[in-house]
């Protein structure tokens, strides 16, 4: 308690003591020392106020000022040095004050750049010259002018104010430097932008804009050249060669993009056709021609998932950029590599099994690489409520020119339950005769919970004539580890089948081990009875960080046993290992592949080794190689025990038909046209006029270009697939991104026209002025001035600045956008006894000029009488 009392009573004699020494000299040197011996003043306070009772100091003395730098005061105090009865200011001081940095010490001089065009000031101490770019101005000074000391720089305050300054003042009473700069500060510009961005520019509110291609009519695309040669030869067999030539062209077309190739070899035109991507939730369009010398006619509009279906096999399917090499993981391990053909990439690989979760890891020719999940989980086609899925194609038949064709649509009618209906028209040959069969099919998806046990129902059948017809029931059920699945369908006298019935078993502790277990029943309608059952086991163990082993067994009535084991790892640095064994036909048959693949090496080389043996075909031993050098150069061989062998070398080269100069790795790619401009009435288009900006840098994957005076800026090549954040760098300190985030992604091989637009970053000057009336003299004007607060408020009451007028009565807010701001003015003195003033004003860009209000004090409060 009594702790308490005394800083309590340490307080009240604290604020006291303010009070005492601000508006009164009448303390005696006692009065001092008592202050001092109870701590109720510094050691520096001490010595100020000393100085000030005797009213004089040395020739050399320094005194402690506390600054009020373009209206806002500052928490920082300056020394300023006085000698031979001159005051002298710290350069170097005064600029951390306003945390300047951009300056730069030679020989003999100092530079900087100041404000926000990044106008060049040099004093230069030897010639006794400064030098001002923006008045393009010299001014002379004398020895006695500057002084130095270490690396601060004194400077006279006369000089100071011609060199920096619009306005300054000491008040010797209060030790206060009010300082009118000409040029911004640092602090101002980084004060705005932070608040900008601690408060409006998080990620939940920024303004997304992203640019895509567009569509065009028609718009050149690129060329690739895939051209090679190789030697081979057979076992007690001359080599032969060989050659292959492709030519591959993506551009637009009807705003779409055209897709073809050429055989130089052959003569022959390959798959030619227009490509629609996500049309419509993530549905794609494409039709065209394809095969080579049987050409037939297709359509297709369909939802991707990422896989499908082929009998019982999983096919990971994706699109890719051309020329991406990609990598199947599998919890964290690589366990299959493929390089994209035509920017489509499939895996199929006995690891692929449902309900996993796998990753793909897309290494692009431009460097970048980024990951695509894929979960393989039977969903049976259910939808959201609301959501909707076609499934459409049309297939010519080349020997009956008549079109095959399927359609499938699935409607989410709620959250648990979805609908869905289709056809399919077949085309049936025999006996001459060309003839349609169509079967029509309809089902119901229904899901939900019980007792937490997640399952499935589905109920479906199909009909067409002669007795083609089914029905089919499948259920699945969750609980915990296990995982129950039947499947119940009966079949039409059109089939042999009668009925059909299927049990799946699946145990998943998740503990690095799963067991299924399958039972089939086929029942025909010649009374007879098929059943089959089969079981697997598969583990999938990390034996430490850097090593995945895998394993499979299956066996079953119907078929022969098999088992492998396979090993990956990745602890190498730049390479990847894989080692896999298979034994079949009850473990006769063996056969193991050993595959080292790079990690890209020196982001140039990209190469595979293979080593493969096997007990068949005479103890086959095989060795491949196959290299891709600086993604133009490629190369490979094959040498097998038998004597077989095969070199071949090639040309890979993707060219962009409006620019061949360009180095283009990639043909599914797009042109990024890039147009900086001041957004003047904020609504993040370009209008016709606004003022185009240069020197802002743009950085797309590893390319980096810089707009011109024309504020364009161009890239070529940038993978399509992508989303891209520009980031753009805003040289020039007088413009913002504003609250937008940038980015682009390409969808086909056009032109994205990505505009930017800039916020011109205002400065609002303001001018307080006294109504005549109220008979004021200057001094009363002043004090009046000294006592004015101006907060300017962001649309969310954010108070972003807080500035005073200067002995004009004249302040500066700089580092504002054009927005609508909150003015608050407040009276703080006890002279007028007036109202704050809180006005809403709007900021628009205006070229090489301020914003400008004026502030009239009036008997009744105060008034805004110019916006």
């Amino acid at each position: 308690m009594k702790k308490s009392y005394c800083r309590f009573l340490k307080a009240i004699l604290s604020f006291g003591l303010i009070m005492f020494t601000t508006y009164s000299n009448e303390y005696s040197l006692e009065d001092l020392e008592a202050f001092k011996s109870q701590n109720l003043i510094t050691e520096e306070e001490y010595e100020i106020l000393k100085g000030e009772l005797d009213g004089s100091s040395s020739m050399n003395d320094e005194m402690l000022y506390s600054t009020i730098i373009n209206g806002r005061v500052r928490g920082n105090h300056l020394k300023l040095l006085k000698k031979g009865g001159v005051d002298y200011i710290p350069l170097i001081e005064f600029l951390n004050i306003i945390k300047f940095k951009n300056y730069d010490f030679e020989k003999n001089k100092i530079s900087m750049k100041v404000g926000k065009d990044l106008k060049k000031i040099e004093i230069d101490w030897i010639k006794n010259l400064v030098t001002l770019e923006e008045k393009d101005k010299k001014i002379d000074f004398l020895d006695s002018q500057l002084l130095r000391d270490g690396n601060e720089i004194y400077i006279d305050m006369g000089l100071f104010q011609r060199v920096f300054t619009n306005s300054l003042e000491i008040d010797t009473k209060k030790l206060q430097l009010k300082i009118g700069l000409t040029f911004s500060t640092p602090y101002e510009i980084d004060a705005s932008l932070e608040n900008k961005l601690d408060n409006e520019f998080t990620k939940e509110n920024k303004n997304e804009l992203i640019y895509s291609n567009k569509n065009r009519l028609l718009d050149i695309g690129y060329m690739r050249f895939n051209l090679g040669g190789e030697l081979s030869k057979n076992k007690g067999q001359d080599f032969e060669s060989d050659w292959t030539g492709n030519l591959e062209y993506q551009g637009n077309l009807f705003y779409g993009e055209l897709t073809t190739s050429y055989d130089i070899k052959e003569e022959t035109l390959g798959d030619t056709y227009l490509y629609y991507p996500e049309l419509y939730k993530n549905h794609s369009l494409e039709f065209g021609s394809y095969g080579t010398k049987k050409r037939e006619l297709g359509f297709s509009l369909q939802k991707e998932k990422g896989y499908f279906y082929s009998g019982k096999d999983i096919i990971i399917r994706e699109n890719v950029p051309i020329g991406s090499r990609v990598e199947l993981l599998y919890l964290g391990f690589p366990i299959a590599v493929q390089y994209a053909e035509n920017g489509v990439v499939e895996f199929q690989n006995s690891e692929i099994k449902s309900d996993r979760e796998y990753t793909l890891r897309v290494y692009e020719q431009s460097g970048k690489i980024y990951t695509i999940d894929i979960n393989t989980a039977v969903d049976f086609r259910q939808q959201n409520k609301g959501e909707i899925e076609y499934d459409f194609k049309i297939r010519e038949d080349y020997d009956s020119k008549k079109y095959g064709s399927s359609g499938n649509i699935y409607y989410g009618f709620t959250e648990n339950l979805t609908f869905g209906t289709g056809y399919l028209r077949s085309i049936n040959s025999s006996d001459d005769r060309v003839e349609y069969i169509d079967i029509f099919n309809a089902e119901a998806v229904y899901s939900n919970n019980v007792f937490r046990m997640p399952y499935t129902l589905v109920l479906g059948g199909e009909h067409g004539r002669d007795k083609r017809t089914k029905e089919y029931l499948e259920a699945e059920i969750q609980m915990k580890s296990f995982k129950l699945r039947t499947e119940h369908q009966n079949y039409g006298l059109y089939y042999d089948l009668e009925t059909s019935r299927s049990y799946t078993l699946e145990y998943n502790p998740g503990k690095g081990y799963s067991i299924d277990t399958n039972y089939y029943i086929n029942d025909y309608y010649n009374d007879k009875t098929e059943k089959t059952y089969d079981v697997g086991v598969s583990i999938y163990k990390n034996l430490m960080k850097d090593l995945l082993v895998t394993g499979e067994y299956s066996t079953g009535n119907n078929s022969e046993d098999e088992y492998s084991l396979n090993l990956y790892y990745t602890g190498l640095h730049y390479i990847n290992t894989r080692l896999n064994n298979r034994w079949s036909d009850n473990g006769k048959d063996f056969e193991s592949v050993l595959t080292l693949m790079n990690k890209n090496l020196w982001d140039t080389l990209d190469f595979s080794l293979e080593f493969s043996y096997s007990n068949r075909d005479e103890s086959r031993f095989t060795f491949r190689f196959d290299l891709n050098y600086e993604n133009w150069f490629k190369g490979g061989m094959f040498v097998g025990k038998s004597g077989e062998q095969n070199y071949k070398v090639g040309v890979d080269k993707v060219v962009d038909l409006k620019n061949i100069t360009k180095n283009i790795k990639s043909m599914d790619s797009s042109r990024v046209k890039i147009v900086a401009f001041v957004d003047e009435n904020n609504n993040n288009i370009y209008d016709e006029g606004e003022k185009l900006v240069d020197n802002v840098e743009v950085k797309i994957g590893f390319q980096t270009e810089v707009t011109k005076e024309d504020g364009s800026a161009y890239f070529y090549g940038v993978p399509n697939g992508v989303l891209y954040d520009l980031n753009p760098k805003i040289r020039k300190p007088s413009y913002s991104l504003g609250n937008n985030k940038i980015a682009v992604r390409g969808t086909n091989t056009g032109t994205i026209e990505a505009f930017i637009p800039l916020k011109a970053m205002v400065t609002l000057s303001g001018l307080v002025i006294i109504d005549e009336k109220l008979n004021l003299s200057e001094d009363e004007i002043k004090e009046i001035y000294d006592n004015t607060l101006v907060k300017i408020k962001d649309k969310d009451g954010v108070v972003l600045e807080n500035t005073m007028p200067d002995e004009s009565g004249i302040f500066y807010v700089s580092g504002l956008f054009t927005e609508s701001y909150d003015v608050e003015v407040t009276y703080l003195g006890d002279r007028l006894n007036i109202s704050p003033l809180i006005e809403t004003i709007d900021l628009k860009y205006i070229e090489s000029k301020d914003n400008e209000i004026v502030l009239k004090f009036i008997e009744k409060g105060i008034a805004l009488l110019k916006n």
